[in-house]
């Protein structure tokens, strides 16, 4: 490997709760060490978590962020603003990343912790409603706190149908709102018809906010009124720094990984949501425990850990023929 001097040991791309946490134990593994964060974390639309582990009384995905940005930077990790526009590796086996104000940054490792983008309904001031808990993305995370509401779920009926049975088992009081028609599977009409959920007979036209509630418009032009909704809708990975420099994804559209979180690409490491796992901030953080340690020990061993590929659904550590 080349000796050319980089500016970082790692640069991580993204300062959510993976993110920061990486910085976190880099910093302590005493590696230079810096964060760039185009501040679009996902957990910072959190108005209170209540399956944080530690904080039983709940924290705001605000709270979390500013307490792991606060520890990362007393071991001397550096937090950047600013939105990583390219990023790629040079001749000398370094990295080089490039922000969108023109500025560049070398580093020796990478740590991909982008995230996601929640796709969500086209209403005005969805932020608004999801810091209110009108509008709720995460049931693994919340489904809890809307036990035996009413709950309405919002989104193509591929994707409403499998989210209700999941929150079939905090409420009995659900209604369907499927922005196409109805197709169910015989299996799982039967498995919805014994969890007691009941098909909707037509497709929802929009929703709004009427200033008390938000309101369903369904087609036939019958409007209902929901405290709370769940848009089943899906997520957009952030990944266009990993497939610029030849990464290929997952049929779900992220980033494969190995047991280590390597990519397929030698040096460069990817964590939290923008890979194949559950989208929650727990996971993130072992993650970041999982990746950092093998950065640190690549480190130390002078030399790239070997490319990773995925053929099927096996790793292999041989590039492919």
């Amino acid at each position: 490997m080349s000796q050319t001097k980089a500016d970082l040991d790692c640069l991580v791309v993204g300062g959510g709760p993976g993110g920061l946490t990486a910085a976190i134990y880099l910093a302590r593994f005493r590696r230079q060490t810096r964060v760039i964060d185009a501040g679009a974390s996902r957990a910072a639309l959190i108005p209170k978590s209540h399956n944080f582990p530690g904080f039983p009384d709940g924290i705001s995905g605000v709270e979390i962020i500013s307490r792991l940005k606060a520890h990362a930077a007393r071991y001397g990790a550096e937090v950047q603003n600013g939105m990583v526009e390219r990023l790629h590796e040079r001749d000398d086996g370094l990295f080089e990343a490039a922000t969108a104000d023109g500025k560049t940054v070398t580093a020796r490792r990478v740590i991909l912790a982008t995230g996601v983008v929640d796709i969500v309904p086209d209403m005005e001031n969805v932020p608004e409603h999801i810091n209110a808990g009108r509008m709720r993305l995460c049931p693994v995370c919340d489904g809890f706190e809307v036990t035996d509401k009413p709950v309405a779920i919002y989104g193509p009926a591929d994707r409403v149908l499998h989210k209700s049975l999941f929150l079939r088992g905090f409420t009995s009081n659900l209604t369907l709102l499927c922005t196409d028609d109805v197709a169910c599977p015989s299996d799982l009409a039967s498995k919805l018809g014994e969890a007691g959920i009941l098909l909707p007979t037509e497709p929802v036209e929009s929703l709004n906010w009427d200033g008390q509630a938000i309101t369903a418009k369904l087609k036939s032009g019958e409007e209902k009124c929901f405290d709370v909704v769940y848009p089943a809708m899906g997520s957009k990975p952030r990944t266009s720094l990993y497939t610029q420099m030849g990464g290929k994804l997952t049929a779900n559209e992220c980033i494969p990984t190995d047991e280590h979180q390597r990519t397929s690409i030698s040096g460069v490491w990817a964590i939290g949501d923008v890979v194949d796992a559950l989208d929650q901030m727990a996971v993130a953080l072992g993650h970041a425990a999982i990746a950092t340690t093998y950065v640190h020990n690549s480190l130390n061993s002078g030399t790239k850990p070997e490319a990773r590929f995925l053929a099927g659904s096996v790793w292999s550590s041989a590039a492919p023929a």
